[in-house]
């Protein structure tokens, strides 16, 4: 099955919707959305894809380019709108998790995958939108309202609702339940304890859909990735969640959630002898160690350490503060411990003072959501 990857952007205005980009999911924009107005372009009926329909801004993804700069590109091809050259990280631009649409070919009847990339640019309410492309006949500014209703009749290209909701990671989408939202807004946990409540979630309630989960919390690989492998149990899509009984569900997320488990304490043992492996190499003198971010993981690992082979550590370990979540200062109190005899096992720090410490360092132990391929930078929590 061959997987097209395209990306779609929406303009939007109003709600005060860029306001509230690194807002929790807890405190949603929902009250906002009658404020929302979206751009949505009608496809010319000459156009080989989904004639006649309504659609965002979007266009394949060609060799060399990354998502964000397939959207720039296209806006700048099919409206008066100009992205400056940037990552998507102004606090007028969002990006979701990937929505994927299946594809049935006009011509060959064969089923592919178009693998979706969504983003919202928001707009100054005062800006007056032109068309200069040659894909589309027409736009209008829209309410979310509407946007679902054309998608419910099938007026819209597949999952167009559905991508804007990836895009603004749930935030003005009515199906996301109050324990939905209130999962999302942990900004503590890291993904180890995030993707174990997600899946109770899922064991508590039929209706939770694990794409949408995926879709509240996009950055964190480890629930977007256990998500997925409750989707595959089930051998059905986000389409057909809701018809599936609520014991399969239990049993594909009980599955997951003992295989995640098992991969937690892998995971441990690993980096213990790890550690253990580096003291031995570093003629037995206590390790250096500092930490960026938290994760159960992390303090599972390093209580071990204490506990087991305090000598191995040189006390005490420093954990970054970690903005913007603050999560060292949480990250020093797991590892110190309290009560009769307690003692001080680690530090809270500044990021900028860790940073000057990097080159003294033994170890550094990241919790971060995720670390790029090129282990250049981290994405932690709010990004």
């Amino acid at each position: 099955m061959a997987i097209k990857r395209v990306t779609t952007a929406f303009l939007v205005k109003g709600g005060r919707a860029g306001v509230a980009k690194h807002a929790t999911s807890a405190q949603c924009s929902l009250h906002e959305r009658d404020g929302l107005r979206i751009a949505i372009f009608h496809r010319c009926s000459t156009m080989p894809t989904f004639p006649n329909r309504y659609a965002a801004c979007s266009g394949s993804i060609e060799a060399g380019e990354a998502p964000w700069e397939t959207a720039r590109r296209e806006l700048h091809e099919e409206t008066n709108f100009l992205v400056e050259y940037q990552a998507p990280t102004s606090p007028s631009i969002e990006g979701g998790l990937f929505v994927d649409v299946d594809f049935v070919s006009p011509r060959s009847g064969e089923v592919n995958v178009i693998r979706v990339y969504p983003f919202v640019i928001h707009v100054v309410n005062d800006f007056e939108l032109a068309l200069k492309g040659t894909e589309h006949d027409g736009f209008r500014w829209m309410s979310l309202d509407e946007l679902e209703e054309l998608d419910h009749q099938s007026r819209t290209v597949p999952s167009l609702a559905l991508a804007f909701h990836h895009a603004t990671a749930g935030r003005f989408d009515k199906r996301v339940c109050k324990e939905e939202r209130q999962w999302a807004s942990d900004k503590q946990n890291g993904a180890s304890i995030m993707s174990k409540n997600a899946l109770k979630l899922i064991m508590k309630s039929n209706t939770t859909d694990p794409a949408r989960l995926s879709m509240l919390r996009p950055s964190m690989v480890t629930i977007v990735n256990c998500m997925q492998a409750v989707q595959k149990l089930l051998g059905s899509s986000h389409h057909s969640q809701q018809s599936t009984s609520h014991l399969h569900r239990k049993d594909a997320a009980n599955q997951v959630l003992r295989t995640l488990d098992q991969e937690f304490n892998r995971s441990i043992v690993y980096a213990v002898d790890a550690i253990l492996q580096l003291y031995r190499d570093n003629d037995q003198s206590p390790l250096v160690v500092g930490t960026f971010s938290r994760s159960s993981t992390l303090v599972a690992v390093l209580n071990q350490l204490l506990d087991d082979h305090s000598h191995v550590l040189q006390i005490p370990i420093l954990c970054s503060r970690s903005i913007p979540g603050g999560e060292g200062e949480f990250m020093a109190l797991d590892l110190n411990k309290r009560g009769e005899g307690a003692s001080v096992r680690a530090v809270c720090i500044d990021d900028d003072e860790l940073k000057k410490k990097l080159s003294s360092l033994d170890v550094l132990l990241i919790g971060a959501d995720c670390i790029l391929g090129d282990k250049s930078a981290v994405v932690n929590k709010l990004g």
